[in-house]
């Protein structure tokens, strides 16, 4: 299954998205030619069952807490999130980043 997951966070957005990237997630995909951009806190990965993407991002999350400087980053808390099938799908591209 491809799964697409969506998420506010309390804080370091950054450092999520790039530590949920290097897990294999995207902020976008090709098709028909075209790179379609999802939108800043959404993600999507190919061949993940939805409840393994929501351990993911809580995996990130636990992660970087523990290794944050106390005295610099508060704890990042997971405010909202939903994971869904990423089929079927209707879009638009996109302005790139």
């Amino acid at each position: 299954m491809d799964a697409y997951i969506t998420y506010d966070l309390s804080g370091r957005q950054d450092d999520v998205k790039r530590a949920m990237i290097g897990l294999g997630y995207m902020d976008n995909w090709n098709y028909n030619n075209k790179v379609f951009n999802l939108p800043n806190t959404c993600l999507w990965r190919k061949g993940i069952e939805l409840a393994d993407a929501y351990a993911d991002i809580n995996n990130v999350i636990n992660n970087l807490n523990a290794n944050r400087n106390i005295y610099l980053h508060q704890p990042i808390r997971l405010e909202r999130c939903m994971v869904v099938a990423a089929h079927p799908w209707y879009g638009i591209p996109g302005d790139g980043r």
